[in-house]
């Protein structure tokens, strides 16, 4: 009885081992969840970079970020680093597994697969081994096709995480709290605005019989295109070189006119203010130039009761088409019947200024005004028509001393005067000539339509008239550093991690609608199956013809008509 038991034991061991075994096999779970996996960690890795092309679209239009807009340039670098890591791994094995299901479908056939697809399908091929079968005139082109396909795919995978972070780069998003509108910018030189400004200033002091110069325009001069709250460094439009040098002059926010204080005192928590499309004056100053002018094209400036005076002189360029050609110089020992006492070499300073429009973004900081960059600007255009008597006679008013009745050592020419000796030397010049760069720009600074310069502009400036291009709007804005991808290298990436995705899906799908021919069970380990499950047509034959340290040539030639089949039970 108990040997009948055993054997009936036996027996149903058996039936359910044949029964597991003939059981379809295909794709498992785990695959399946790997693959979708490996789709999700895509998608993290396309929201994240697609994030900083919503939080720049945002910005420009004047719009609150989102919060994933938000995330700093660390933080995404950090987050799309990790997930392209762990979506490396997990399409490595299931694009491993994809041509594993194929491998053993093919096998499962009737007629088998070529002992060449076999080991182009086969995982332990290594990539130099698939090159080889590609190349080989062994292989047909069934061989080929799925050498390649191997081959394409697993570089695909690999190049899709290099070549995202190609061309990368940082740009500044601005989160934006409110906007409001104002008046803003520096424009060109306007002439017709000097004289009636002189004739308001008399106004002010009925029958003094000395030029009126208010302190806040005498002092304003000797820092102009280095005040930070108006001016930045920007790039000549021609000339170049250690003797070329740029300003923008755009007034940054100092120079605009808010509509509704109440507004611009609110948001704390934002501590930047942007200005957009600010008309600014661009100046280049190339030095040095000729200093031969003539007695028509300088003033003095000077007394006979000190030896403070200097030379200011300023040409329409010949040289160069709408350009301005300027000298200043120190009269050493004062003026003599208004000229200048030459007494010993004089030292001087000389530029050829070219002056365009432009309009840019400015930021500046809501605490001190101080522009922090310059953004969005647009090409320049050369100022064309400058009123040249007009500028000189503003030169005339700021510089002429003495019809001020301002002391000669409180006047501008005394800083020159004192800077005698220090204008041989390269170390301590470049002081001197911003000071003068200062005087030249003064007349476009004051004497544009957005500036006190007009008088119309006194009580308000929303009704002042100016032309559209002053009228714009103020932003308060918080700034965020953002990693920015090359538009063409995350298209590429996608493109190519996405191909494998699709083959890795269509490949697990198919198998899925074809269960009924994965009749054979498949373990994790492909040498033992390759050794004890597949059988190999004339394998004897084949076996004595290759020596045990055949090379990869021969074994490919011997190989190429070999068929696996699974092993029969």
């Amino acid at each position: 009885m108990a040997a009948e038991a055993d054997s009936e034991l036996v027996d149903r061991s058996i039936e359910r081992k044949d029964t597991k075994t003939s059981q379809p096999k295909g794709p498992t779970i785990l695959q399946f969840i790997i693959a979708t996996l490996a789709f999700a960690l895509l998608a993290i890795v396309i929201l994240f970079v697609q994030s900083a092309y919503v939080a720049v679209d945002l910005s420009n239009r004047n719009l609150p970020l989102n919060r994933l807009s938000k995330t700093d340039s660390s933080t995404t670098l950090a987050i799309v680093r990790a997930s392209q890591g762990v979506l490396y791994i997990c399409m490595t094995y299931v694009l491993n597994e994809a041509f594993m299901l194929l491998l053993w479908l093919q096998m499962n056939s009737p007629k088998g697969i070529s002992y060449l697809s076999l080991l182009a399908l086969s995982p332990s091929t290594m990539q130099w081994g698939t090159v080889r079968l590609l190349v080989s005139s062994a292989s047909n082109s069934q061989d080929r096709v799925w050498a390649w396909s191997r081959l394409f795919l697993h570089l695909a995978q690999w190049l899709s995480g290099l070549v995202l972070f190609f061309n990368t780069s940082f740009l500044t998003v601005y989160d934006v709290a409110t906007t409001y509108n104002v008046t803003a910018g520096i424009g060109a030189f306007n002439g017709t605005l000097v004289q009636p400004f002189f004739t308001n200033l008399k106004t002010l002091v009925p029958g003094d019989p000395y030029t009126l110069l208010p302190f806040q325009y005498f002092a304003a001069v000797y820092i102009l295109v280095i005040n930070p709250l108006i001016s930045t460094i920007s790039t000549p439009v021609h000339c170049s070189g250690e003797s070329c040098v740029s300003y923008l002059l755009s007034g940054g926010l100092s120079q605009s006119e808010p509509w509704d204080s109440a507004t611009f005192s609110d948001y704390q928590d934002y501590q930047m203010a942007r200005v957009d499309n600010t008309p600014s004056v661009q100046i280049d100053f190339s030095s040095p130039v000729s200093d031969v002018f003539t007695d028509a094209d300088c003033d003095q400036f000077g007394s006979s009761d000190s030896p403070i005076a200097m030379r200011f002189c300023v040409v329409n360029d010949e040289a160069v088409t709408n350009a301005l050609r300027a000298g200043l110089f120190v009269c050493a020992n004062g003026t003599n019947n208004g000229q200048c006492d030459i007494g010993t070499p004089w030292n001087n300073i000389t530029t050829r200024i070219e002056f365009y429009t432009r309009e840019a973004t400015v930021i500046a900081s809501r605490s001190n005004y101080t522009i922090v960059s310059v953004e969005s600007i647009t090409s320049p255009e050369m100022v064309t028509d400058i009123d040249l008597t007009a500028y000189r006679e503003v030169l005339r008013w700021l510089l002429n001393y003495t019809a001020s009745d301002i002391p000669a050592p409180s006047s501008i020419a005394q800083s020159f005067f004192n800077s005698y000796a220090q204008l041989d030397s390269p170390y301590t010049y470049g002081i001197a000539q911003q000071n003068f760069q200062s005087i030249v720009a003064f007349p476009f600074w004051l004497f544009n339509n957005n500036n006190w310069g007009n008088i119309a502009v006194k009580s308000d400036m929303l009704e002042a008239g100016l032309s559209p291009q002053f009228y714009t709007t103020v932003s308060i804005v918080e700034p965020y550093v953002k990693l920015k991808f090359d538009n063409a290298m995350f298209v590429l990436c996608v493109v190519l991690q996405g191909l494998v995705l699709v083959f890795v899906w269509t490949v697990l799908v198919w198998t899925c609608l074809r269960r009924s021919s994965l009749t054979f069970p498949v373990s994790a380990f492909p040498f033992f199956d390759a050794r004890h499950k597949l059988l190999m047509d004339g394998e004897e034959g084949i076996s004595g013809r290759l020596a045990a340290r055949a090379q990869t040539s021969e074994i490919i030639r011997t190989m190429k008509n070999a068929r696996v089949r699974i092993k029969e039970d």
